[in-house]
C-alpha cells in the first residue's frame, strides 16, 4: 500500500474561526508547496508585462529614468527568487510587492490617465492564486505605505504623481477605506481557498498512491500468472511422465497374447488411466481459462463432418447402455465456417457425455441449426443437447455451470465426475462469443442449449486438416531413430513402440548424449523429450539447428513433452522443432506422426 506524502500526515484541517484562522501555516505550505512553485512562474511573467508595460510608457511620458531604475530591477528581483527560492514564503512577497511597484509605476508615469487604481484591485484578485493571505495582507500594506509616502511627496511639491487632488489627508484615508473592504474579502477568500488546495492535493496524492498501488497489483497478478502458468506446466509434466509409462505399457501390452479375463482387466486400467488423464486435463484447461491464457483459434472447419464425428466416438457408449444417439442437422446449416474446432468438438463432446452419464434409458438428441448475420459475415450456431435421463432442479441451472458442483451430492457418487465440465463449458461458450443455458425438472430429462459466434469461411480458403477425413496409413521403411529421454520407464515404453512400429532406435538420457550420439552416427528421426538433466531438450533443438545452418541438412525432430500445455506446439515448431507430440503417448498417433514426418523428409529431399 502506498503511503500518503509526509507532509499530508497528521494535517488537521483547522475551523474556520477568529482563533484558527490563521493556523497551521507550515503545515499548508508543505502540503502546497509544489502548487506554489508553479504559481511563482507564473507571477514572473505577470511582472513581465507589467513591467513592458512601463517601459511603453517611458517614451511618451519622459519616464524612463523610474521605469528603468525601478522596474527593471524589480524584474530581475522577482526573476532571481522564482530560480533560487521558488514555493517559499519571501518569493511570494515579494511578487505581491512587484505587483504594487509595477501599480506605482504606472500611476506616475500616466500622470493618472490610466486608472491604475483598478489594476490594484485586479492584481490583488491575481494574487489569490497562491491560496495564501500573507501575500494580500504584503501588497496591501506596500500600496498603503507607497501612498502615504508618495503621497504626501506630492504633497509638499516632489514631482511624484498618487493622487490627482492637493488635499492629501482626506484622499489618503479616502483611499484606505475603499481599498481595505475588499482586500479584506481577498484575505479571507484567499484562507477558504488555501483550505481547498490542500484537500485537493490531498485528493490527488491518494488517486496517486492509487494509481502506484493498482500498477503494482497488476504487475504482481502478471507474475502470478506466469507462475501460475510454470506451476501448470510442471505439475502436468509431473502427472503425464509416470502416466505415460503406465498407459504405453497397457497398450504394449493389450497386444500380446491374453486371455479374455487379463485383456479385460486391462481395458479397466486403460479406461481408468484416461478418465484420469480427462480429470487432469480439465484441471488445466479450467486454470488456463481463469488466468486468461487460453486462446481461441479460427480455422476452415467443415462443420457437418465435425459433428457427426463428434457425435459418433459416443455411439459404443450408448450402445452399451441402450440409449438411442441421434445428430439432427438443419438442412440450412453452412458446410464450412470459421471456428476453433478443438474448442467446438470439447464443448459438444462435454454436453455428450454428461448427457448419456445421466441418462439411464431413453434417448439423447442433438439438434443443431444456424443464423446468419445480415451482412453475411457471421454464422451464429446454436446447439442444443436434449436427453431423457435424471434432470435437477430447474434452481440449481446456474449453480451447474460453477466448478466442482453437482446438482446434488449423492450424484457425484453414483455416477462419477468432478463437476468440472460444464464450467469449462461454460467458460469456452463465453470465449467463443456464445451463451449457454440449462433447463430440466427432476425425472423429465434435461436440455442444454448453447450459441457460438462463427465466421464466414471464404471460399478461396482450403478446408482444415483437423477435420479431413484419415487417410489410409501408407507402409513406413524401417527408420534408424534417436530417443533422447530422461525417465527409465518411458525410455522403455517408447522403445518398445517404435520397434512395433518396425524401426530401430537407440536411447539416449539427455541433451548432450544426443548430441554426441548425432555426431557418431546418422538418424532418420529425432524423437526430443522437453526436460531433461544436462541439457533439456529446447537447448538441445536450438544447436542441432544451428550446426545444419549453411548446410543442406535437415534431421526431422520431434518433440515429446509432458507439458501439453496449449501454445507448446507452435512455440517448438517456431524454434526448428517438425512434429510434436504430447503425453501419454498413444501408439496410434505416435505412427501417424512418424509417417507425417517421413513424407515431409521424402518432400524435401526431392
Amino acid at each position: 500500500m502506498v503511503q500518503l506524502p509526509r507532509c499530508f500526515e497528521g494535517l488537521a484541517l483547522p475551523e474556520l474561526n477568529p482563533v484558527t484562522l490563521f493556523a497551521a501555516e507550515s503545515a499548508y505550505n508543505q502540503a502546497l508547496f509544489d502548487y506554489r512553485v508553479r504559481a511563482d512562474r507564473i507571477m514572473v511573467w505577470m511582472n513581465l508585462f507589467l513591467c513592458l508595460v512601463c517601459l511603453v510608457i517611458a517614451p511618451y511620458r519622459g519616464t524612463w529614468d523610474v521605469a528603468v531604475l525601478i522596474g527593471l530591477p524589480t524584474l530581475g528581483i522577482c526573476y532571481g527568487l522564482q530560480k533560487k527560492q521558488a514555493g517559499e514564503l519571501i518569493t511570494r512577497i515579494t511578487m505581491a510587492c512587484a505587483f504594487m511597484v509595477y501599480t506605482s509605476l504606472i500611476i506616475h508615469q500616466s500622470g493618472g490617465d490610466i486608472e491604475a487604481h483598478f489594476a490594484a484591485f485586479g492584481l490583488i484578485g491575481v494574487l489569490l492564486y497562491y491560496r495564501d493571505w500573507r501575500t494580500i495582507f504584503a501588497a496591501t500594506v506596500f500600496i498603503y505605505l507607497q501612498h502615504l509616502v508618495a503621497g504626501y511627496a506630492q504633497y509638499v511639491g516632489y514631482s511624484v504623481y498618487v493622487f490627482d487632488t492637493q488635499s492629501f489627508w482626506p484622499t489618503f484615508v479616502l483611499h484606505v477605506a475603499y481599498f481595505l473592504p475588499f482586500v479584506g474579502m481577498m484575505g479571507y477568500l484567499s484562507i477558504w481557498l488555501r483550505r481547498e488546495g490542500v484537500e485537493q492535493q490531498r485528493i490527488i496524492a491518494q488517486v496517486r498512491g492509487n494509481e502506484v498501488d493498482l500498477m503494482q497489483a497488476r504487475d504482481r497478478a502478471e507474475v502470478a500468472n506466469r507462475l501460475k502458468s510454470e506451476i501448470l506446466a510442471n505439475i502436468s509434466h509431473e502427472i503425464r511422465t509416470p502416466m505415460n509409462g503406465m498407459l504405453g505399457l497397457i497398450q504394449l501390452l493389450r497386444e500380446t497374447s491374453l486371455s479374455d479375463k487379463q485383456r479385460e482387466y486391462l481395458q479397466l486400467a486403460q479406461s481408468s488411466g484416461d478418465q484420469l488423464l480427462s480429470i487432469i486435463n480439465n484441471i488445466l484447461d479450467l486454470s488456463k481459462i481463469e488466468s486468461g491464457a487460453m486462446d481461441i483459434e479460427s480455422t476452415v472447419v467443415r462443420l457437418p463432418q465435425l459433428l457427426q464425428q463428434t457425435v459418433r466416438l459416443f455411439e459404443p457408449l450408448a450402445h452399451k447402455k441402450n440409449l438411442y444417439l441421434q445428430l439432427n442437422l438443419d438442412h440450412q446449416l453452412p458446410r464450412q465456417v470459421m471456428t476453433d474446432p478443438v474448442r467446438l468438438r470439447q464443448i459438444l463432446s462435454n454436453l455428450i457425455d454428461n448427457a448419456i452419464k445421466f441418462t439411464i434409458e431413453g434417448r439423447v438428441d442433438i439438434d443443431v441449426r444456424s443464423e446468419t448475420s445480415p451482412d453475411q459475415q457471421q454464422i451464429r450456431l446454436y446447439v442444443c443437447v436434449r436427453d431423457t435421463g435424471i434432470g435437477f432442479e430447474a434452481a440449481q441451472a446456474d449453480a451447474l455451470f460453477s466448478p466442482f458442483v453437482q446438482a446434488d451430492s449423492s450424484i457425484s457418487r453414483h455416477f462419477g465426475g468432478t463437476g468440472l465440465g460444464l464450467a469449462i463449458t461454460r467458460r469456452l461458450v463465453q470465449n467463443m462469443g456464445g451463451h449457454i443455458r440449462a433447463d430440466s425438472q427432476p425425472g423429465q430429462g434435461a436440455e442444454f442449449t448453447f450459441s457460438v459466434l462463427c465466421a464466414q469461411a471464404p471460399n478461396d480458403v482450403a478446408e482444415s486438416l483437423v477435420d479431413a477425413p484419415n487417410s489410409p496409413s501408407q507402409p513406413m521403411a524401417s527408420m534408424e531413430v534417436l530417443l533422447a529421454e530422461d525417465n527409465p520407464v518411458n525410455q522403455m515404453v517408447a522403445k518398445m513402440m517404435l520397434e512395433r512400429l518396425g524401426h530401430r532406435v537407440r536411447v539416449v538420457a539427455d541433451g548432450k548424449q544426443c548430441l554426441l550420439a548425432l555426431e557418431q552416427n546418422r538418424f532418420d528421426l529425432l524423437l526430443l523429450d522437453v526436460m531433461m538433466p544436462h541439457m533439456d531438450g529446447l537447448a538441445a533443438l536450438a544447436q542441432i539447428r544451428r550446426l545444419e545452418a549453411g548446410t543442406h541438412a535437415h534431421l526431422p525432430i520431434m518433440m515429446v513433452t509432458a507439458h501439453a500445455m496449449r501454445g507448446d506446439e507452435e512455440r517448438f515448431k517456431s524454434m526448428g522443432a517438425d512434429g510434436y507430440l504430447s503425453k501419454p503417448i498413444k501408439m496410434g498417433n505416435l505412427e501417424k506422426e512418424i509417417a507425417r514426418l517421413g513424407l515431409m523428409a521424402a518432400a524435401r529431399s526431392d
